[in-house]
């Protein structure tokens, strides 16, 4: 009776697995693309979407991310990626809760509890062992607790590679991740899988270009990224998703990204779009889904030195 008391408030979640709030990557600058990411890397939150991709991260990287999704649940992500020749280590923590339940007991009483609050640490390693080749593993450690009675542990890994074109294609990346193998997670005797995800995709990522070729009143030096990932989650249709980044580089702001997407056959989320700023070593994103359970914000600080 608790888990199912439990379950209304989570109702966001989709799916018929355990932990799926997983399914929720926080990163902003991402999840305006559509949540596009097995072939994008640069920043330190794209381990959510492949663990191989920090092998090109060009510099070390904090991220913290917050997400108020439209049911009323609250999702947060720290992450940190720390490049070396030898590969480049990333650490990560997130949280989900999903708001306060009331209970009804024995004799009548009644009490507010958390309806469900969940835990994961991770840790990823990627090595690039080619040139424009790139490989990722990585381990969380989840710990859920619903109703503030029941809980369960789980371990969980993640497999990823990368590729990225040379010379003349280098903008050119294509990836590939298996997410969220592990063994059932149980409350009691009885549980269920975790939401196991196949995702790949291509990129496109131009360089600098004057706003010229395509304004011929231009003078803003601007950059483009195109994305599309086929998600496939256990127990759930494919959900194809693609999105688009256009980089403006005026002359007194750094960057400013603005971002649009769609994902598809999901539908608690399908239209995203959102922007980001860059000054300096601070970079600030912001993300709006839409969909059937109304709009969700994202918001992403990250700091790179």
């Amino acid at each position: 009776m608790l888990v199912l008391l439990a379950a209304a408030p989570a109702g966001a979640e989709p799916g018929r697995t355990a932990a799926a709030f997983l399914q929720r990557p926080l990163s902003a600058a991402q999840a305006a693309m559509g949540s596009t990411g097995a072939a994008l890397y640069g920043r330190a939150a794209s381990v959510e979407y492949n663990p191989a991709a920090n092998a090109f991260l060009g510099s070390r990287e904090a991220t913290a991310s917050f997400l108020a999704a439209p049911a009323g649940g609250q999702f947060g992500l720290l992450a940190y990626g720390h490049p070396s020749p030898f590969g480049t280590l990333t650490g990560s923590l997130s949280y989900f809760n999903a708001g306060s339940v009331e209970l009804s007991l024995t004799g009548g009483e009644r009490r507010t509890v958390t309806a469900e609050e969940d835990l994961a640490a991770g840790a990823a390693y990627s090595v690039s062992p080619l040139p424009g080749l790139a490989l990722g593993a990585g381990v969380r450690w989840l710990r859920l607790a619903l109703a503030e009675t029941a809980r369960a542990d789980a371990a969980l890994a993640d497999l990823g590679a990368l590729w990225r074109g040379p010379g003349e294609w280098a903008g050119l990346s294509a990836g590939a991740a298996l997410q969220n193998l592990g063994s059932d997670i149980a409350f009691e005797s009885a549980g269920d899988p975790p939401p196991r995800t196949v995702r790949y995709g291509v990129a496109w990522q131009t360089g600098v270009f004057s706003s010229r070729r395509v304004d011929p009143g231009g003078e803003i030096p601007i950059d483009a990224t195109l994305a599309a990932d086929m998600v496939e989650v256990l127990r759930e249709a494919r959900s194809p998703r693609v999105g688009l980044e256009l980089g403006l580089h005026p002359e007194l702001m750094g960057r400013v990204a603005l971002r649009f997407g769609w994902v598809f056959n999901r539908p608690a989320e399908n239209l995203t779009v959102g922007f980001g700023v860059r000054r300096g070593r601070f970079l600030i994103d912001y993300a709006l889904g839409s969909g059937e359970l109304g709009p969700g914000h994202r918001f992403t600080l990250s700091a790179v030195f």
